[in-house]
Parts: structure tokens; C-alpha cells; sequence
């Protein structure tokens, strides 16, 4: 069970955003959320300590209104916004770290995503980024990534950490590529090779959805699952695309990583989520 949670806070509205995505799931009585905002003054676009100030104060206040029950405390400290944020996750130890997402556009946001990059490259528990959702009422869904090996256990401790909302709906998605038969000059032979690698791949695809919807069925019971198998040339386009069709508030991606070099080395498709999601984002770390 998650009790500790840091929250990296600048104020901004994807810092706020993450809000939403941390409620669609259920926290225990005793949930406790450090919000730590960092003044530097050294570069363009990084806040002001009395900015700081302000950013944790709105942001326990969000908090607070949204989980009224929740132990909420705020510090503010002064240096680089990343080096700030590691220190105190691993003095704290949080179960879970938040932090919000940034365009990479211009030199400013560059700047200030490079800090998103470092929480994420050198936390090694599990955390959200995050974006705004749709504007559009709906149901709120998370779209569970599984890897071609199924849900990790880190991954399965992670959804079942706590609970979540009883209003969240799942779809359980593996997006793969279909491989391609080995040459041959007969083109009906080609054709042949290649319709079986693609039942091949469609089968298994299936395959690793099936069990781990299974997996989310037995420890989140009660929520609808939608299964989805999605083939393209491209996993992290595949599942965008999906989640805009789904209108989905949060992805959630299992571990896929090397540690090394005392930094985590994320798959591709958590890069690219990263980088390029419309919603929020979760990665689920053992």
C-alpha cells in the first residue's frame, strides 16, 4: 500500500492536472503528501521564492479539496529544481512521486522539462506525470500498456496498490509489429509466411492481454476492461491514437528498464509517452 507521496509542484496547470489523475484512484485514511516547490532565481522561466510559495499553497489547497481526508505538508526549497526534488525523495522515500509534464518547445519549457527528465531518470519508485485530460465530461478510463512478456509484478503491486475510483473504467492494450516473412521469390509463398506471422503475432498479442486482464480482474474487481490488440509499425503511435479514441485521462506503463550508471533507462514506449502523451502518464516501478 502507498502512504508517502511527494508532489513536485510549480503551479502550473499540467502540475495541477496530475490532481485529476491521482483521484482516480482511492488513497488510505493515512496517505500523507509532501508538496515541495523550488525557487531559482538563476534562469528565465524558473519560479521566485515568493512564486514557490504560492505554487505549494495552490496546490495543497487543489489537493486538499479533492482528498480532504489527506495528511498535506508543503516545503519550498531554493536551488536547482531538480537537484531539489531528488534530494528530498531520497531522504523522504515516498511510495509515489507526481510531477507535471512540459512541452518541449522553446528554450524556457526546455529547461523546465529537463527537470521532469531527471525526476523520472533518477527516482526509482513509481510515479505520475502530469498532463490535462479531456474537457469533455466522461467516463474516467485508464488505458493499461502491457509488454509483450504481460503485466510484470511490479506492475500488478502497482494498479493494486490501492484502489481506484469506482467510476474508472480499464482497456488492457498491447500494441505490437507484425513481423516480416523471410524473402522468397514465390510471392504466393511470401504472402503465405506472412499471413502466419501476423496470426502469430495477433495470437499472442491476445494472449498477454487476455492474462493480464484477467490479473487486473481479480485484484481490482468491479471496473469494466476493454481489451484492445493494436498492430501499426509504431507501439507508442498505436496507443496515442487509442487514447484519444477513448478519450483516456491516464496511461498506465509497466516497467520496462535497465538500471545503470545509477540511472534508470527507460523502454520506448515510456519515452515516447513521456514526451508526446495527451494525458497523464504512470509508470509503475518495483
Amino acid at each position: 500500500m502507498w502512504n508517502k507521496v511527494l508532489f513536485a509542484s510549480d503551479g502550473s496547470p499540467n502540475a495541477l492536472s496530475a490532481i485529476d489523475a491521482l483521484t482516480m484512484r482511492q488513497w488510505p485514511q493515512t496517505v500523507q503528501f509532501k508538496i515541495v516547490s523550488v525557487a531559482d532565481e538563476s534562469l528565465s522561466g524558473h519560479l521566485s521564492a515568493t512564486q514557490a510559495n504560492e505554487a505549494g499553497a495552490a496546490t495543497a489547497e487543489a489537493l486538499k479539496q479533492k482528498i480532504p481526508y489527506a495528511m498535506i505538508g508543503t516545503v519550498t526549497e531554493t536551488g536547482k529544481a531538480a537537484a531539489a526534488i531528488i534530494k528530498i525523495a531520497k531522504e523522504w522515500q515516498p511510495d509515489y512521486i507526481v510531477t507535471g509534464a512540459y512541452s518541449r518547445h522553446g528554450l524556457n519549457k526546455l529547461l523546465l522539462g529537463s527537470v521532469t527528465d531527471a525526476v523520472v531518470k533518477n527516482i526509482n519508485c513509481s510515479l505520475l506525470v502530469g498532463r490535462p485530460a479531456s474537457a469533455t465530461p466522461h467516463k474516467r478510463c485508464a488505458i493499461v500498456c502491457v509488454a509483450e512478456t504481460g503485466l510484470s509484478k511490479a506492475a500488478v503491486d502497482g494498479l493494486c496498490a490501492t484502489g481506484w475510483s469506482h467510476d474508472v473504467q480499464f482497456v488492457v492494450a498491447n500494441a505490437f509489429v507484425t513481423p516480416m516473412a523471410d524473402y522468397s521469390p514465390n510471392p504466393q509463398l511470401d504472402w503465405k509466411l506472412f499471413k502466419e506471422a501476423e496470426q502469430e503475432a495477433v495470437d499472442h498479442a491476445t494472449s498477454v492481454v487476455d492474462t493480464a486482464a484477467e490479473t487486473i480482474e481479480k485484484c481490482l474487481p468491479g471496473h469494466a476492461i476493454e481489451r484492445k490488440e493494436l498492430e501499426g509499425l509504431n507501439a507508442a503511435e498505436e496507443i496515442f491514437a487509442l487514447s484519444k479514441t477513448v478519450a483516456a485521462d491516464l496511461l498506465v506503463l509497466g516497467p520496462r528498464i535497465h538500471k545503470g550508471m545509477d540511472q534508470w533507462v527507460e523502454g520506448s514506449l515510456t519515452n515516447d509517452s513521456l514526451a508526446g502523451a495527451h494525458c497523464s502518464v504512470e509508470i509503475l516501478r518495483g
